[in-house]
Formats: C-alpha cells, sequence, structure tokens
C-alpha cells in the first residue's frame, strides 16, 4: 500500500472516530474534511449540492444571463473559465436560493 492511500485511510478514520461517519460531518467543518480532499484532490464545492455556493458577482452576471438564455452555456464557460460540471452545481444552487457573493 503507498504512503497516500495509509495516509488516506489514517485521516478517514480520525473522522470517523469524531463523527461517527464520514457522511455525518457538518457542512461547517470545513477543517475535519480537508486533508481527506486534499489527498484525493477533490473540490468539496463540486461534492457538496446543499452547501452554500460562493459566487463572484462576474460569475453570478453570467449565469443569470445562462439562466435567461440570452447566453449558451459554452459563452459562460469562457467568461468565467469554469467547466461546465463546475458550472452546473452553482445554477442550481441560484435557483434555489443557496448562494452568497463575495
Amino acid at each position: 500500500m503507498t504512503t497516500k492511500w495509509k495516509k488516506l485511510i489514517t485521516e478517514i478514520n480520525k473522522v470517523e472516530a469524531k463523527y461517527g461517519s464520514v457522511m455525518n460531518v457538518p457542512y461547517t467543518d470545513n477543517k475535519a474534511m480537508f486533508p481527506i480532499y486534499e489527498i484525493t484532490n477533490q473540490n468539496r464545492l463540486a461534492i457538496d449540492k446543499n452547501r452554500i455556493q460562493e459566487l463572484t458577482e462576474i460569475q453570478y452576471d453570467a449565469l443569470q444571463r445562462y439562466m435567461r438564455k440570452e447566453i449558451r452555456i459554452t459563452d459562460v464557460t469562457r467568461i468565467i473559465r469554469k467547466s461546465g460540471s463546475w458550472i452546473k452545481p452553482r445554477v442550481a444552487a441560484i435557483e434555489v436560493g443557496r448562494y452568497m457573493i463575495i
């Protein structure tokens, strides 16, 4: 077993000892899951659909224009330089009001 996987299992065991399961970690406790996401190179924003999304004004404006069908998703990806898989959860968050302008 490589060192990366040993470290990952160790971090998962720490979180499970504290919360009982990785699924029980509250969204507000970013520090608990950060080492796991760092080892696996995952972005928590892409995973948490119920989390409040943080958007800049430019990103918000581009996503709003996409939702009003003024521009296509390819135009949005060019404007904000993010992929479609990054855009779709944020559009869903805007639709239900779970976003914050930073």
